[in-house]
């Protein structure tokens, strides 16, 4: 959530594509983006997320290249492999 001059300004991610071709990529990029908002960079993470979409693809969103897109922005990798590798981030709820 931010605020600016009086308004305020809530992300959620909604995870639609995971119930549709039965895996967990979306699910697990979600955790990802809120282990990147953590150390402050959820806008840079969900940019580079989305940039490196070119297909609904579980496959183009492993853990391995989920870490990848982490590292390129110099992120702490610590708790983004915990997140990624247990599915902890409290923040994401399962939906589907």
């Amino acid at each position: 959530m931010w605020r600016l001059a009086g308004y305020i300004y809530t992300f959620h991610s909604f995870i639609v594509i995971d119930g549709n071709d039965g895996s967990d990529a979306s699910y697990r990029s979600a955790n990802a983006a809120m282990c990147a908002a953590e150390q402050g960079h959820f806008w840079d993470y969900h940019d580079t997320l989305y940039a490196n979409q070119v297909s609904e693809s579980a496959s183009l969103f492993t853990d391995e290249r989920l870490t990848t897109m982490a590292q390129n922005l110099n992120l702490d990798m610590t708790p983004l492999l915990n997140a990624t590798r247990q599915n902890a981030m409290p923040l994401i709820s399962r939906l589907i």
